[in-house]
Order: structure tokens, then sequence, then C-alpha cells
């Protein structure tokens, strides 16, 4: 659209994985030289990491690009994008792109295939590399299969060089001990970060000029004070910049404007949803916040004479939903991702005798430890509380880590950091740590940390809410009534939502409540829907006192 108007010839800032646009940061040359010295020293297996949005996939094509342009007749390579698929289905994926064709029967059949193909290349000079991106979506069996590949040697080289190139959540992934092989088999490592804040005025001008038009000067300038507010909002993250710039140049063809300045940056950080530091698309494909739609919801009932809901601060507690048509009953949804609703009133708590994991002295050290990181933490020292609960989680000390991922998710004592939550949540969810599976349930259902992924949102709440927590079988009611992660099934939700009703639970009373009043996965019954949402009204949920009014005046005792 702007294109003409600044004298480009095509969109600068696209966010697609485009190696014309490669930019040599310092991060990104020395990742390049890493993975040249890898592959040219056939040392087998290449790990590179880094957050999302840090230029990964850019730089795997960047790198497929210098080989074949430059070195083709020695290079093969085969680049795999989504290894989402089963052992043997990788396999296949893997030998179609190496060009390898046959009938294959089973994996026996595929693997001496690829070594054939493996001895055959290198008898003839050729370096075999293969390039798996988005790695941290492969499982145990994958990456144990990859393991296997990596074993296709001579006695005097590697025959295969295999990079893997993934988000952070790769390396917890390595760190399992069924894994422990595989990790030690990694030659080369990498962590790619951002840019840093004086290269994003180059970045900036390195796209621009490859996307003017040819003999024409760029028209186009972002002032000193922009760039410094586009640091402030994306951290130096390409994508994010790419975004927020694409927006930036749309609000200044609107405006006829060829300086972008701080204040256009600064509405357009907002236009484009900044998140503690970090931007997102609006037109992202994640549902939108449950809060913001019972809130719509509650219009509209309100403006066609339904329920009289008042509608009240939606951050003082987190609301539940079940799905229904309008018509038939109110639905409440629940704001998961507020983790400060779920966790940081529980964060300081003295630790258990029975700590599983911890024995004799060991467990008296650790508890100490903690114990030190929970004084801090009542004097609301975080940084040193951090420091202290770090000390007992680094030893395997359950609550410690739920509080250091609660530490990190809200940024208290150290930089937000949903990454660091969710490692530290998932270290004490595999401690069957109630608290941690449900917290982590909620980073997967929100894709705080982690990609979002309702299945494994599902798998953690549901972990938790067998050991009987009582808002992971309020938060496991939810996806059992919206059908995410699990088969929409209302019986279900009913079953979890009365489990967490009968501990007390106020949210799970007021959702059992509703279920009542319109027989969603129980029978009608607005004696029992009066019953529950008292009881939650007496735990103070303010919308369950406005139910229970509604009740009262059009079914009295």
């Amino acid at each position: 659209m702007y294109e003409k108007f600044y004298h480009l010839k095509e969109n600068p800032f696209n966010v697609t994985s485009d190696p014309v646009f490669f930019f040599s940061s310092s991060n990104h040359t020395d990742a390049l030289s890493h993975l040249t010295y890898g592959i040219e020293q056939r040392k087998g297996i290449l790990l590179i990491t880094g957050e999302v949005g840090t230029g990964k996939t850019i730089l795997c094509r960047t790198l497929l690009n210098r080989y074949r342009s430059h070195l083709e007749n020695n290079i093969k390579t085969a680049l795999i994008l989504n290894p989402s698929f089963s052992d043997q289905q990788l396999l296949q994926l893997i030998l179609k792109d190496f060009g390898i064709q046959g009938n294959f029967e089973n994996k026996f059949d595929l693997i001496n295939a690829l070594n054939g193909f493996l001895l055959e290349e290198t008898g003839n000079g050729h370096n075999i590399v293969l390039i798996i991106d988005e790695a941290q979506n492969l499982g145990v069996e994958q990456l144990e299969q990859i393991r296997l590949l990596s074993n296709l040697e001579t006695e005097k080289e590697k025959l295969l060089q295999i990079i893997l190139i993934g988000q952070p959540e790769l390396c917890e992934k390595l760190e399992l001990s069924s894994l422990r092989q595989l990790n030690q088999r990694i030659a080369v490592r990498y962590h790619l970060l951002p840019l840093k804040r004086d290269e994003i005025k180059k970045y900036i001008k390195h796209r621009l000029k490859i996307a003017s038009s040819k003999n024409s000067k760029n028209s186009v300038r972002f002032t000193d004070k922009a760039i410094d507010t586009i640091y402030e909002g994306c951290k130096g993250t390409p994508r994010m910049i790419n975004i927020l710039c694409d927006r930036a140049l749309l609000a200044g063809f609107a405006s006829e404007t060829l300086t972008i300045d701080k204040n256009i940056i600064q509405k357009c950080i907002k236009e484009v949803a900044i998140k503690s530091n970090k931007v997102k698309p609006v037109s992202t494909k994640k549902k939108r916040s449950w809060y913001k739609n019972i809130y719509v919801l509650l219009c509209i009932l309100c403006a066609i004479g339904g329920l009289s809901y008042t509608v009240l601060d939606f951050y003082d507690q987190p609301f539940m939903s079940l799905k229904s048509s309008v018509q038939k009953f109110l639905s409440v949804r629940p704001h998961l991702s507020n983790l400060s609703s779920l966790s940081i009133k529980e964060k300081a708590i003295l630790p258990k005798p029975d700590q599983p994991g911890l024995v004799g002295e060991d467990k008296k050290d650790i508890s100490e430890l903690y114990t030190s990181g929970y004084n801090f933490d009542r004097q609301e020292n975080y940084k040193e509380a951090v420091r202290w609960y770090r000390k007992a989680a680094e030893r395997g000390h359950a609550q410690a880590q739920v509080n250091l991922g609660t530490f990190y998710s809200n940024g208290l004592g150290v930089e937000r950091d949903c990454t660091e939550a969710v490692k530290w949540y998932r270290k004490a969810a595999e401690q069957e740590h109630a608290q941690a599976q449900n917290n982590l349930g909620v980073m997967y259902s929100e894709g705080q940390g982690v990609e979002q992924d309702y299945s494994e949102a599902a798998k953690w709440c549901g972990k938790a809410a067998e050991q009987g927590h009582a808002q992971a079988q309020t938060n496991l009611c939810i996806m059992y009534s919206e059908g995410q992660g699990v088969e929409q099934d209302y019986n279900e939700a009913a079953k979890w939502c009365r489990k967490a009703a009968e501990q007390g639970h106020g949210q799970a009373q007021a959702i059992l409540g509703i279920m009542y009043s319109q027989g969603q996965g129980v029978e009608q019954d607005f004696k029992e829907a009066t019953r529950w949402h008292r009881k939650a009204a007496e735990n103070g949920i303010n919308y369950a006192r406005e139910a229970l009014k509604r009740l009262e005046q059009n079914y009295p005792r």
C-alpha cells in the first residue's frame, strides 16, 4: 500500500524469512560461523537456539542459500520446517527432501536406504547436511531417532551433519535423562540473542535499502528517538521490529510524512498491542482473551433484557466459562493469563516435611535455603527472595521452583520472563507438584513462554486436578465445556466443577450454580443453582451475588 509513496519496490518489513533481507548482526554472524565450522569439520550434531522471532529460520535459509550458490558440488542439504511427525514419518520426510526414492515398507528399509545414500555421496566427496527447524516440537522418540541417525559414520568421519534449530524449550527437553546420550553428542551449540540497541538503526536501514526501488534514494527516515522507542518496545526482537516498523510506515503514509518519529512509534505500539515489552500482531490467531469475551457477552445479554449481571472488576477473580448459545445461559470466562490471581497469594509457602526427593541432612539444608527465601519474600525484598529460592530450586525443592516460576511470570525481583517461568514450573510439575502442574497448564493455554497448546494445558491441569487442586479442577471444567484440548463433555465439566466446589472454591461454586440453572451436565434444578450461587457469594464472588439476586426474584422459596 505504501511502497510507491516511499519509493520502495517491496515491503521491507515482511515477517517472512526471506534470506535476501538477512542482517548480519554480531550475534547472527557468530551463529553462521559456528554452523559453518560444524558443517565443514563434520562435527555431527549442531544446536542453534533462540527465542521466538530472533531470526532462527532466516538464519538457516541464509545458510542454505550460501551453500547452494557457492558450494553446490560439495554440500547437499535437506530442510525440515515442520518436524511434528512420528519417527518413521520423519525418516520418510528426510529421504524425500534428499531426493531418495523407493518403496520402503518399514523403518529398517528407510534407514538402510539413507545409509546407502550417505555412503555413496560421501564417497563422491559430498558433505550431507540435515537441518531441522522448530526442533522443540520433536518428541523424545523423534529425538532418539535423530541420535541414531548420527551413528551413521565411517571410521574417520560422520556421514550426516544434523543441525537442530529451536526455541529454548529444546534445551530443557535435551536435559531429560532419556536424552542424555543425544545431549552429549552435540558438538556445537549457539544461542541466538535479540539485536543490540545500536544494531536496530542499522537493521532498519538495511531492510529499507534492499526494498528501495532501483536508482532511487530512500526517502523515509526514522528519527533517533523513534529508534530508541522501538528498542524499548521490542527489546531487539527482529520479528517484533518488523511488525512495528510496517505499522509505522503505514501510519506515516496515512499522515503523508516521510519522517517516522517517536510519536508515530508510540501510537503504533498501542495498535499492535505491546504486552510486557513484547509486540504481537493484532491479527493473531489466538482466541481472544476470555475476560474480553465475557464482557461482550454480558453487554449483549443486558441489551436484550436477559440476566442483569453487573460487570465488575475482571481482574479481581479469574472467570470461568461454559459454552452455550447466548439465549440459553450466561458464559463466564476466566482470565487464566492473570497468573497473580492463580499463585501470587500462595507463593510464600513453608516447606512440607515430606518434600519429595529430599532426605536427611540434604533435606534440612534445602529447607533452610527455602525458609531464607520465604523470610525475604514476607519482607517484600523480592530480589533476595529470588536469590534464595533459586538456591533451593536448583537443588530440587519443588515449592521453591514454583515460587521462582511465579516470580519470573510476574516480574518480581527479576525481569519478567515467561520462558523461565515455564522452565521452573515444569521442573516442579515433573515432581508431581499440583500447583506447578496447574500453572504450567495455564501457561500452555495462553501460550506464555511456550507455544499455545490446549492438549498440553489439559494434560497438566488434569494431573493437578487428579491430585485435588481446586483451581486446576475448575480450569479442567472450562476445558471440557469449551472442548479445548479435550473432547467437549458437559458431564465431565460438571464432575470437575463439583469437585472444586465441594472444596469451597468460589468460582467453581458459581459455575456449578450456572450449570444447574441451565441444565448443563446436570439436571436443571433452580434450588441447587441458588444453593451454589449462595455459597459462591459467601466466598466473595461478586457476579454470584448478582445471579443469586436474580434467582431469588424469579424463583422465590
